[in-house]
């Protein structure tokens, strides 16, 4: 299904397969959020202690067996929703993104760096899993299902 198939894939979406290197920090309250945005441009807060404190902050919204998102992340442009992977592919490293409200609480985002895609091994397991995910989506979309209950006459 896939093979042969990944370099002419890998060519024209090359961008989709763009990596960025982020740092993530998920706070409680939007006002928070905002002051440690504030902060983190200013210079006068810490990465690191940031995102400690906000791991042990009270009124924390994650459910006992949730993790918090890692605070270091490489993401692919392709893998983030499409606003998001704007904003990220278009700062420049060390830029401190506005928070997102998500379920969890409000995540801030700094980039850390972008990588321009290359064509190497991991990439290839990426565009494989991509061309086996379209063709599955088409199959499960040409599919005919006819559900029999009991017995047939």
């Amino acid at each position: 299904m896939t093979a042969g198939r990944e370099e002419a894939y890998f060519a024209e979406h090359r961008a989709e397969f763009d990596a960025a290197v982020i740092a993530r920090i998920v706070v409680p309250g939007r006002e928070r959020a905002l002051s440690l945005c504030a902060g983190l441009r200013a210079g006068e807060v810490d990465l690191l202690d940031a995102a400690t404190t906000a791991l042990r902050a009270p009124g924390r919204t994650d459910l006992p067996w949730q993790q918090p998102p890692p605070l270091l992340a490489r993401v692919r442009r392709g893998d983030l929703p499409e606003a998001r992977a704007a904003a990220v592919f278009s700062a420049a490293p060390g830029t401190v993104l506005d928070p997102l409200d998500t379920p969890a609480g409000h995540e801030i985002l700094v980039v850390r760096a972008i990588e321009p895609a290359t064509f190497d091994p991991a990439t290839r397991r990426a565009v494989r899993d991509r061309l086996f995910e379209t063709w599955l989506a088409e199959r499960r979309a040409a599919a005919k299902i006819r559900w029999v209950w009991g017995q047939q006459p």
